[in-house]
């Protein structure tokens, strides 16, 4: 690349507390792998056109909560005039109006970006059952080692990261990765406190490495990292 490129580019991974390589590594991988593709993570859902069978659809199931819902009703849901309003919206093409019906729908979280979060949990999970092994044969794993090598949850103050971290909780919830229950649904609620996806991908990486050069033994202990191995995948922390 010509000079002022490479130099922006050693600015902006300046800017980052980042190396130059890790920088372009972080940007390549968000490119493919879509980790931020541009207002995927925080549109707000605002379709311009609805096709006639969806607005019919939409219309009948307003009036149908106008003719079911109590008289006194005032919930989430409305009262019968609200739904009557909604309902005539969708009937006359008041496109405008159309953000109403989704505004409790959130934009999707990718495939990639679902994928990268349980990856991001297995790697903590095999990183914490490998030292807790090294412990039980009377190893030792200093504080430093084991905070790098702890998951710490994903920013909420960042839409995508707590997009990310709201599919943590339900994972949990739903009997998965259940050594994360006390702090992803506990007080901490596993937040950060600060962005996570670029340092979660760069571990990821290490690890990915750690895996593919090991030999492949099969066991019931196989998975279980050495010492040196969760040394390497702290160390890019």
């Amino acid at each position: 690349m010509d000079e002022e490129l490479r130099d922006a580019l050693q600015r902006k991974a300046d800017s980052e507390g980042q190396s130059v390589s890790d920088f372009v590594r972080d940007a390549i991988a968000n490119a493919v792998f879509d980790f931020r593709s541009p207002g995927a993570d925080d549109r707000v859902i605002d379709p311009k056109s609805l096709d006639p069978l969806e607005r019919h659809k939409l219309a009948l199931l307003h009036r149908i909560l106008a003719q079911v819902l109590p008289e006194n009703a005032n919930g989430v849901e409305g009262d019968h005039d609200y739904q009557i309003e909604r309902a005539q919206v969708l009937e006359n093409g008041f496109v405008q109006e159309y953000w109403t019906e989704f505004a409790g729908i959130r934009a999707e979280l990718t495939e990639s970006q679902s994928a990268l979060v349980m990856d991001v949990l297995d790697m903590f999970r095999i990183t914490g059952y490998s030292m807790d092994e090294i412990l039980k044969e009377g190893g030792v794993i200093d504080d430093v080692l084991r905070h790098r090598l702890t998951f710490r949850g994903f920013d909420h103050n960042d839409t995508l990261e707590r997009h990310m971290s709201n599919y943590v909780a339900y994972l949990v919830k739903d009997g998965k990765w259940t050594e994360q229950e006390e702090f992803v649904l506990g007080p901490k609620r596993g937040n950060s406190h600060m962005p996570m996806v670029s340092t979660y991908s760069r571990m990821l990486s290490a690890y990915r490495a750690v895996k593919e050069s090991r030999p492949r033994i099969d066991g019931p202990t196989t998975y279980l990292l050495s010492l040196e191995e969760l040394e390497r995948i702290a160390g890019i922390r």
